[in-house]
């Protein structure tokens, strides 16, 4: 595969790239190797494209990741608040192949929502849940009633709220009716049309009937894109379900590390980034061989958790 990017006006990799430490030190070898927030500014407020090339940098930062080398449980993401973080091992599944990790999902989470602070003018306010909101005891028959249930739903909402951290967009009539009780509770002048709006599934042309393994790509790819345009006029760069479709989900997992780890709410971000160069100064074939050995072993490495 060629360093996709290269040659394309603009692309982004790592010898143009604005940093901070060019202030302080005329050192280009210094600004590679200890990068500061300047480095992390080209993935804050951007949506994810689809319809865009692969840059070096996000070649190299996926590269790095999918090779599955390292501590397992070394943290590769972590708020600065410390209340959120993600190990190498989760970060790992968002290789093609695999099921990304929930975890992978609140990270982000994490991030659009510290996003909005500065989003673009025009752009509706957005606030995203992280996935723990809606738990296994609201459906698998643990909690017999509504009120148990909007009982558990309002415990994991205010807290989130309260915390102002991040995930999922509710679905579903039961939890739409939560959810209203919810907004009741506070007397939310919506509460009333909430519970009578009819859940739909929109027919997005996007959609799959053979693909059950990146249900996780999609919903990043929904979160980060969506700002509330009717179903029939969203476009978010997804062909129709083909080939060519795996291949932009391919390359939308090398996009989605490449925001999660470098942005300014990770404060590994700078580590990731030493990390992913090292890892390419490896010779092409050796890179490709780790990663394909890597991928196939996956279940080993997991069983060793």
């Amino acid at each position: 595969m060629e360093p996709m990017g290269v040659g394309i006006p603009g692309a982004i990799n790592p010898h143009n790239i604005a940093t901070r430490a060019s202030d302080v030190s005329p050192s280009p070898v210094k600004r590679l190797v200890k990068p500061s927030s300047y480095l992390l500014s080209p993935y804050m407020n951007k949506k994810t494209r689809v319809e865009l090339k692969m840059t070096r940098l996000e070649w190299m930062l996926g590269n790095s990741i999918f090779a599955m080398r390292g501590e397992k449980l070394e943290r590769v993401f972590e708020t600065r608040s410390g209340e959120l973080y993600s190990v190498r091992l989760i970060m790992e599944t968002l290789a093609s192949g695999l099921e990304v990790d929930a975890n992978v999902i609140d990270c982000l989470v994490a991030i659009l929502n510290h996003e909005k602070c500065s989003r673009d003018a025009g752009c509706p306010l957005r606030d995203f849940f992280p996935t723990g909101c809606i738990t296994v005891t609201m459906f698998d028959g643990t909690l017999k009633t509504e009120d148990a249930k909007f009982e558990e739903f309002e415990k994991e909402i205010s807290a989130q709220f309260k915390n102002d951290v991040g995930g999922l967009a509710l679905d579903g009539v039961e939890l739409k009716t939560l959810f209203a009780r919810h907004l009741k509770l506070y007397d939310h002048n919506k509460h009333a049309r909430i519970r009578k709006v009819k859940p739909r599934i929109a027919n997005l042309k996007w959609k799959t009937k053979n693909n059950s393994i990146d249900c996780g790509v999609f919903t990043m790819l929904h979160m980060d894109n969506y700002t509330g345009e009717a179903p029939g006029k969203w476009d978010c760069g997804l062909v129709a379900e083909s080939k060519v479709q795996s291949n932009q989900l391919r390359v939308l997992r090398f996009k989605l590390a490449t925001k999660i780890l470098l942005n300014e709410v990770n404060v590994h971000a700078a580590k990731m980034y030493e990390l992913a160069l090292e890892f390419d100064k490896l010779p092409p074939d050796e890179k490709m061989s780790i990663i394909i050995s890597a991928v196939r072993n996956r279940d080993e490495r997991d069983l060793k958790f």
